[in-house]
């Protein structure tokens, strides 16, 4: 014999049916033409292997942009490893652009961030020392990273407090230091 569900557990459904079709009718959007932003939509929706063809798209039109190249860099390391993932394609992108004076710096920034993603910081270290230009956006926060990651929490100190004070990766920087204050019991410092 069937027992009929509650009437709770039938509205429940029944609620949960139109959602679904409610958002698959009125909440589907054609990705945006725009690369970059076809880029962000993708990663946000947890598909960085098709991020990272977009991403191509943007460094095709904007090679020496730092803002793509960034994204880039981190966008392939949230691919996994063994699939579509090409590390080595990755390295001889940035190393021919490291022999550029140009774009040196980006390169090494560039470099400097993927060997921090691996887990490498003192390598990481090794190329943001070769960026040449100290006000380089990105840099002092990168390297504070590294340096925390390493257990140097006075040197990752001191370069949050110069991103910040350049001006540059505040969205990053600020809740790093923040977070960095808090961790050593310095709450005074925090706000």
């Amino acid at each position: 014999m069937k027992t009929a569900l509650p009437w709770t557990a039938r509205a429940s459904v029944g609620l949960a049916v139109v959602v679904i079709v409610s958002v698959n009718l009125f909440a589907r959007r054609q990705l945006p033409e725009d690369p970059l932003m076809r880029a962000v939509y993708l990663r946000r929706a947890g598909l960085p292997a098709q991020a990272q063809d977009a991403l191509d798209q943007v460094l095709a039109l904007h090679p020496l942009s730092l803002e793509a190249n960034r994204f880039y860099v981190i966008n392939h390391f949230d691919i996994p490893p063994g699939s579509s993932r090409d590390d080595a394609a990755l390295e001889q992108r940035y190393l021919a652009l490291a022999s550029e004076p140009a774009s040196a710096d980006l390169a090494h920034l560039c470099l400097g961030l993927a060997r921090s993603l691996e887990g490498r910081h003192l390598q990481a270290l090794g190329h943001y020392r070769q960026v040449g230009n100290p006000r380089l956006r990105y840099l002092h926060s990168a390297m504070a990273a590294s340096y925390e990651a390493l257990g140097d929490s006075a040197l990752a100190e001191q370069h949050y407090r110069e991103e910040i004070n350049l001006g540059g990766d505040l969205i990053g920087a600020v809740p790093a230091l923040a977070r960095l204050y808090l961790d050593q019991g310095r709450l005074d410092e925090v706000t």
